[in-house]
């Protein structure tokens, strides 16, 4: 290599830094970024043209005492954060922070009533602070929602849930639970609630009970949804049953009391219209329930003139009554009946409390006897003797007493008729 290549080839290696500035697009770079620097530095200590902003600085949302001593009250909003902008010397600005401020609410009118009203937030410091002030605050006006508080509780409706099934099947109406909701908030706005109803829903054709968790939707009185967050609701959700009940028809049976010991009533001796009943229910109350029991029919009531009874139908715990039968009629047939009357002296005395002696005051009872007419033929007054039944008598003096009438002598008769005697009731 020749002494000018060498001399070459060492200008090319060297390397001074100096020597950029004489490059004009690097002074150009350099200069620019000098500035920008230059100019974060002045801005972030000059709190002036450039303040020191402090954010998520909690407001305290409040009316004036007069208004909250009527009831009125703020529902939204219930929380708001607000940003402080902060002017002053630098290192004092930027010791603040936001639980050193305190934002309140400064409602512009009269509050006279619900509605809403325009109020402004007031910043200020919680301790002795020099050399800051506030510049603003953002927002720096609220729209408050005041209201009376209101509560009400509303029946869970359920009328949206349909289904089908097969004949011998029922379904019964879809019950939710919890039952009902409990809806506190504004009261104009708990006053819109007209219904409370779970989801609609058809669950097609099924025979066997369903269970699902449904949504609950509040509508007004068009039937419009309401979607207020103001309002709190005691349960959110319910859960919704859809019964499917098997469906058939159960006989009924006539019961009697006072029955004489020597009557048996044939099928064609009694006739109950409707026979039977068409119920609705679970397997397990069908297979306990082969018939349905009538209320007893007491024969003192019982005479071939009144031998016919409304009796009321009273189901077991858990069917439904599909037919709305609330009632059977009973007709006693007492063909070859009669009656006679005699009057009783005999007479005994029942369930006498512990300590005390009773004696029958009544001379005799003139009574009314129903039976065969081959049986009261031959049926006297010494064939009967009155149960005087004294239960519950405690008092010493004179009383009424209920008295029954055993006979004897006439298996298939029996008193018609309800009677009393005087009795006599004395401590030992």
């Amino acid at each position: 290599m020749n002494k000018t290549a060498e001399k070459k080839a060492r200008k090319k290696k060297s390397f001074h830094i100096g020597g950029l500035f004489y490059n004009n697009k690097f002074v150009m770079a350099f200069s620019l970024l000098a500035a920008l620097i230059l100019w974060f530095f002045m801005a972030f200590n000059n709190t002036e043209n450039f303040p020191v902003v402090i954010r998520d600085v909690p407001a305290t949302i409040q009316l004036p005492e007069s208004a909250q001593g009527t009831g009125l009250k703020v529902f939204t909003p219930t929380e708001q954060k607000v940003t402080v902008y902060l002017k002053g010397n630098s290192l004092s600005v930027r010791s603040i922070k936001a639980e050193d401020i305190e934002v309140t609410t400064q409602v512009q009118q009269a509050v006279s009533g619900p509605g809403s009203y325009l109020a402004t937030l007031n910043v200020r410091f919680k301790g002795y602070v020099t050399d800051v002030e506030i510049d603003k605050v953002e927002p720096s006006i609220l729209t408050l929602d005041v209201d009376y508080s209101a509560e009400k509780s509303f029946p869970i409706s359920t009328t949206g849930v349909t289904a089908s099934t097969a004949e011998n099947y029922f379904i019964s109406e879809a019950t939710a639970s919890p039952d009902s909701v409990t809806i506190s908030g504004p009261k104009t706005a708990v006053d819109n609630i007209s219904k409370v109803i779970t989801d609609e829903i058809d669950l097609g054709n099924i025979q066997e009970s369903k269970k699902f968790t449904s949504n609950l939707t509040l509508l007004d009185a068009n039937g419009n949804q309401i979607e207020d967050d103001r309002l709190t609701l005691s349960a959110e959700k319910a859960e919704v049953t859809l019964p499917v009940l098997l469906r058939k028809s159960v006989p009924f049976v006539v019961n009697f009391t006072n029955q004489p010991a020597g009557l048996v009533l044939g099928a064609d001796a009694v006739k109950i219209s409707p026979s039977q009943i068409e119920l609705a229910g679970t397997e397990e109350l069908f297979a306990a329930n082969q018939a349905i029991n009538l209320d007893p029919i007491d024969f003192s009531s019982i005479s071939p003139d009144n031998n016919t009874f409304e009796v009321p139908i009273s189901l077991p715990s858990g069917f439904r009554n599909l037919r709305s039968v609330n009632s059977v009629q009973v007709t006693l047939n007492l063909e070859g009946y009669t009656t006679k009357r005699l009057v009783v002296s005999n007479f005994k005395t029942n369930n006498v409390e512990n300590g005390y002696t009773a004696s029958v005051l009544s001379d005799s009872v003139a009574i009314i006897v129903v039976g065969p007419e081959d049986q009261l033929e031959d049926l006297t007054a010494d064939n009967i003797i009155g149960q005087v039944d004294l239960s519950g008598k405690e008092v010493a003096g004179h009383t009424e007493a209920p008295v029954s009438f055993g006979i004897s002598g006439g298996t298939k008769c029996w008193a018609y008729g309800v009677y009393t005697v005087n009795v006599s009731l004395q401590k030992q």
